[in-house]
């Protein structure tokens, strides 16, 4: 199996440019994220739509190895961003939890890099 990622830091730049995409287009759908190769963009399928996930795929698919550090330990957490965004019903809503979700991939960034 290819890994997409050489390291935690390349799943975090492209969950980054994800979310920052998600938050520009309001849009409730990662498949529509202009970064998919399938929509001009530069990164291929990953695993759940997510950079992070396709990292963990790697680590036998064990999300305490997800770089992010998610409210509640987990991404589908009901006090996570990304839960939040998944059941929000305005596009105001979505791109708050969209930055929100850019601004902890920069946060596990600057943490891999002390």
């Amino acid at each position: 199996m290819k890994e997409v990622f050489k390291n935690a830091t390349e799943a975090l730049e492209a969950c980054f440019d994800l979310w920052l995409s998600l938050a520009v287009s309001s849009s409730k759908d990662k498949e529509e994220s202009l970064i998919w190769e399938e929509n001009g963009g530069w990164l291929a399928y990953c695993t759940a739509e997510c950079p992070c996930c396709e990292y963990t795929k790697s680590k036998n698919y064990n999300c305490n190895k997800c770089p992010i550090k998610w409210q509640g330990n987990y991404c589908e957490n009901d006090n996570s961003p990304y839960r939040k965004w998944w059941l929000s019903e305005t596009n105001l809503e979505r791109t708050k939890y969209a930055l929100e979700i850019c601004i902890l991939s920069l946060e596990a960034i600057k943490r891999l890099q002390k």
